[in-house]
């Protein structure tokens, strides 16, 4: 086992441990904001109309092109052409205004001066630290190419020829609408955090703090960008001589192999005290990747101090990875990694160090909390803040003449930010038993845009920023603003108290512009699944995005938003298991983050319906899903009945599932849609308009024509028939479940239906034969044949979904029907005196409504009914018919099922002693499926009756009690 160990010599008056720590990030990113211009929602209609890279500054000289500002080589064109420049001064005095992370001017000047209303707008969070100046603003020009100069320092600056002196910033330019007024504004993000101000602050700290502790928190290394990018990232990091960095997803992202052969190949100094090879045995020598701390010494005048430094893997991470790469790791828990590691510790130095840090690779607060209970000093991991404000924090203790005893919890957490770094010093004073730590200062510094910057460090980050632009600026997707108001059901994903956005929740209201949120993007990303691998239903979580954007998107967003590992895979479920499934994403609502939400395409799963028909608990359906919703606990066990395809070969329509095939990224299946809009270099074209409007549809709403023959049902079953004492009163009856004595016997029931359904209408056909017959031969006595059940029913039945009657919002679609039947049996009921009657032949034509209420109960029906009775002379008599039908998911593997089928027929003339005035017919089962076709149930099969003539104006009722095998859809077409 290797320990490092490192000396650091230290001449100070007062002995002290120094930290620098920098973000979660490569040192040669940088971050870029645009905030003061949504200020200006309040007084009318603004619209990004473009955005990109365009803008070169140097020296408070910002070169903009006109108009159009997605033309990311303009401005270096004139650059070149510095020598023969024409310059032509547009106003000497412009008002703008700037802050540290913006700068923003109106061009051409309108009647109303809009940046004094954007600085007195309540809006604190896009005016904080916006001070208003004036400048120059020239438009400057080099052969046939210009652009406009705005000059804050009052002069050009331009000495150079060579773009790449120069530094590249982001411009959004706004059209703003208002009652009285039109304007149009460009408004700069200053990168903020960049390569070259960093570099520089790192090395003079260097200078100033020799010996100090350089500590990255991971995320150094991107996988998601490409190699030649990586490998920058990793010599950049390896210049500032890092003293310990912890691993995140990024780098585990890479690949096990390919991590840490980088890792060595550069010389990076990782930390791990819970990170191992899977391949090896647990908290073995041989699994550990990287060391599990580093030790540091420095010289005091009472000794030296010993720093140790842990580093911490936040399991969370493997959840970002691919199902390979997750399995290539293990992260072992928390507690006892850390309680192995300070125990090596102690044995290694025969003492406890005098500070110790936890650099941890927080991916969530929970890792944080677990550190922070775990005996260090300091925790370093945690970087909340993404504001430019500094920050000074002390953390003192009143010095002593012994060791203080202390809870596990840390002496003080480091908050950082997103584009700052954290200056730390840790004060010791000698005491008998050795040094006491007895203060500890943090210094939060934001790497603003103006500074000194490290020329050689600037200069790699620019080379690299021109080599990606050409595709980072390509327009790819159109603003979403005018689709979504073309389609009023998409502002809830807009709009609201609590609308999901970029992992948390923020409450957005009108007039703020309309931006592609995360409920939004979702949209087209599960979509894009739906449509690329031929699905039903999609699942996935949302990409964790951190960028947002207003107007026309670049595909430099789409990067950022499409930085996810998941895998995409295809299975075939039952409808009840998709049931299930919906309940669990219903239950995630109620989360207080939606980082880890499942957002599902096809399936509305409030009401329980795929492509805008009510979920069959019986039927098939093919979803398309990530590994990583497929690999949560309570999802998979609804995907038991399934057999996951996860290698697919492309075609032109999509993907084909084919186990020669590869592993299919989300991210592919993102950026393939995408490119469908554009498939040229010249990005996204408007003659696809339709087809993204179609990709932000409700596809769980829209019914495509289906036509359907199957064989619904096919059971078995053993029952007990058991009459009421009032069933001998209806001998002339031919309902043989009112005419048979109880009995046990074995029963048979096939169900096969033709159907068709559209938007418009409904047409249903189906034949339902059920034969339950004893027949019992002794020899001298004649026993009759004796049938609990003889049906032979077929119906046909329309419904006119085109004037469904209650289908808006949240009320219960009705419908109107129409249902033509023809009820038979099988063999002739018997009569009392030993032949058989007629056969029965009864028509029945029903006109009514029928009802969908929800996932448990499916439908309600009423009607007026019309019934001719042609067993013997042909009869009419008039009523209504009524029924229900609810389907209710028990356990995850039980359902209930019953169905409810009555028919009331009004007295008159003619009624004879065999007719019935009510006739209820209640099947019930308990179903436990064996197999995705077959499945065990319990029977309680329930009639009642009353006559419609004496003697049998009686209620009469007999209940079949069973069990059976059910086969469901053994063919369907």
């Amino acid at each position: 086992m290797v320990f490092p160990w490192i000396t650091i010599l230290m001449t100070q008056a007062s002995a002290s441990v120094e930290l620098l720590v920098l973000n979660p990030r490569c040192v040669n990113d940088s971050n870029s904001s645009i905030n003061a211009i949504s200020a200006l929602v309040e007084h009318g209609r603004l619209e990004v109309t473009s955005s990109g890279f365009s803008v070169l500054e140097r020296e408070g000289t910002y070169l903009v092109p006109e108009g159009d500002v997605s033309r990311h080589a303009l401005a270096a064109r004139v650059v070149a052409g510095t020598a023969s420049l024409r310059r032509e001064v547009l106003d000497a005095s412009l008002p703008v205004l700037v802050s540290p992370i913006e700068v923003l001017f109106q061009w051409p000047r309108s009647r109303f001066d809009w940046l004094a209303r954007i600085q007195s707008t309540t809006m604190e969070s896009a005016t904080r630290d916006v001070e208003r100046t004036n400048a120059t603003l020239v438009r400057l020009s080099s052969g046939d190419a210009s652009v406009m100069a705005l000059e804050l320092s009052g002069t050009s600056t331009l000495s150079t020829t060579d773009p790449l002196d120069l530094e590249r910033m982001y411009v959004a330019v706004a059209q703003l609408s208002a009652p009285d007024d039109e304007a149009t504004f460009y408004s700069i993000g200053r990168p903020l955090g960049s390569g070259g101000r960093v570099t520089y602050e790192v090395m003079k700290w260097k200078s100033e703090r020799p010996g100090g502790l350089l500590l990255h928190p991971g995320a150094a290394i991107d996988p998601w960008v490409p190699q030649e990018q990586q490998e920058r990232c990793a010599s950049a990091l390896l210049n500032l001589d890092p003293s310990a960095i912890v691993p995140r997803a990024y780098e585990l992202g890479l690949g096990l192999d390919e991590f840490v052969t980088l890792a060595k190949r550069h010389r990076l100094p990782y930390v791990a005290a819970n990170l191992e090879a899977s391949s090896q045995p647990v908290g073995s020598e041989e699994a550990r990747l990287f060391p599990r701390f580093r030790i540091f010494e420095t010289a005091s005048p009472g000794g030296r101090l010993v720093t140790a430094v842990i580093g911490v893997v936040d399991p969370k991470a493997l959840s970002a990875l691919t199902a390979a790469a997750r399995g290539t790791y293990r992260v072992r828990d928390i507690g006892p990694a850390l309680t192995d590691t300070k125990e090596a510790i102690f044995k290694q130095l025969g003492r406890y160090p005098d500070f110790t840090v936890a650099l941890v690779g927080a991916e969530s607060a929970r890792a944080i909390e677990l550190v922070d209970r775990a005996h260090v000093d300091l925790v370093v991991g945690d970087f909340p803040k993404g504001d430019t404000v500094p920050v000074l924090e002390q953390f003192r203790i009143p010095p002593g003449t012994r060791e203080r005893a202390r809870y596990p919890s840390a002496l003080t957490r480091l908050r950082g930010g997103d584009f700052s770094i954290s200056f730390v010093s840790a004060r010791f004073e000698p005491s008998e038993t050795g040094a006491l730590l007895t203060e500890v200062t943090h210094e939060l510094r934001p790497i603003l845009t103006m500074g000194p910057k490290d020329a050689a460090a600037f200069r790699a980050v620019r080379e690299l920023d021109e080599k990606t632009l050409a595709r980072q600026e390509r327009v790819v997707m159109p603003d979403v603003a005018p689709f979504v108001e073309k389609s009023p059901s998409l502002l809830p994903l807009v709009y609201g108290d609590r609308v999901p956005n970029r992992g948390g929740f923020r409450k957005i209201e009108r007039p703020a512009p309309i931006r592609l949120t995360d409920e939004l993007w979702m949209r087209l990303v599960t979509n894009a699944m739906l449509d690329e691998l031929d699905a039903d239903v999609s699942l996935s979580r949302c990409p964790h995005r951190t960028s947002d954007m207003i107007g026309p998107i670049s595909q430099m967003f789409i990067d950022n938003w499409i930085r996810i590992a998941d895998t995409v895979g295809l299975v075939e479920v039952s409808g009840t298991a998709l049931l299930a499934i919906g309940e669990v994403i219903t239950s995630q609502r109620a989360q207080d983050s939606s980082a880890d939400w499942i957002h599902t395409g096809g399936f509305d799963v409030a009401r329980g319906k795929v492509r805008g028909r009510p979920v069959d608990p019986r039927a098939r359906y093919k979803v398309a899903l990530t590994d990583e919703v497929a690999e949560r606990p309570e999802i998979a066990k609804s995907l038991r009945d399934g057999t996951m395809s996860a290698r697919f070969r492309e075609h032109p329509g999509g993907w084909k599932e084919d186990e020669g095939g590869k592993e299919l990224p989300l991210r592919a299946v993102i950026q393939r849609r995408i490119d469908r809009w554009g498939p040229n270099e010249s990005g996204y074209l408007p003659r696809y308009d339709e087809a993204f409007a179609r990709a932000l549809a409700d596809r769980s709403s829209e019914l495509e024509p289906r036509w359907q023959l199957r064989i619904d049902d096919v059971s078995m079953s053993g029952t007990r028939y058991d009459a009421s004492q009032s069933s001998e009163l209806f001998a002339e009856t031919r309902e043989t479940r009112l005419t048979t004595p109880d009995n046990l016997s074995l029963s048979a029931k096939l169900d096969v239906a033709l159907i068709y359904d559209g938007p418009a209408l409904a047409w249903e056909t189906r034949a339902q034969a059920v034969l339950d017959r004893v027949l019992i031969e002794i020899p001298g006595v004649d026993i009759p044949a004796q049938e609990q059940a003889d049906d032979a029913v077929a119906f046909s039945e329309l419904r006119l979904l085109a004037v469904s009657l209650g289908s808006g919002g949240d009320g219960v679609p009705i419908t109107p029907f129409a249902r033509v039947t023809f009820d038979s049996e099988i063999t002739p009921t018997p009569d009392p005196e030993g032949g058989s009657f007629p056969h029965q032949r009864i028509f029945r034509g029903a006109l009514g409504l029928v009802g969908h209420p929800g996932k448990v109960l499916r439908e309600l029906r009423l009607g007026a009914l019309l019934q001719e009775d042609l067993s013997g002379d042909p009869r009419q008599d008039f009523g209504l018919t009524f029924g229900y039908s609810l389907y209710w998911p028990i356990l995850d593997s039980l359902a209930f099922e019953s169905r409810l089928d009555g028919r009331w027929l009004a007295r008159d003339s003619d009624d004879l002693a065999r007719d019935l005035s009510v006739y209820v017919q209640w099947p019930n089962r308990l179903r436990v499926p064996f197999t995705r076709d077959l499945a065990a149930f319990l029977l309680a099969d329930i009639v009642l009756a009353r006559g419609k003539a004496d003697p049998a104006r009686v209620v009469a009722s007999s209940i079949i009690f069973g069990a059976g095998l059910s086969f469901s859809r053994v063919f369907e077409l």
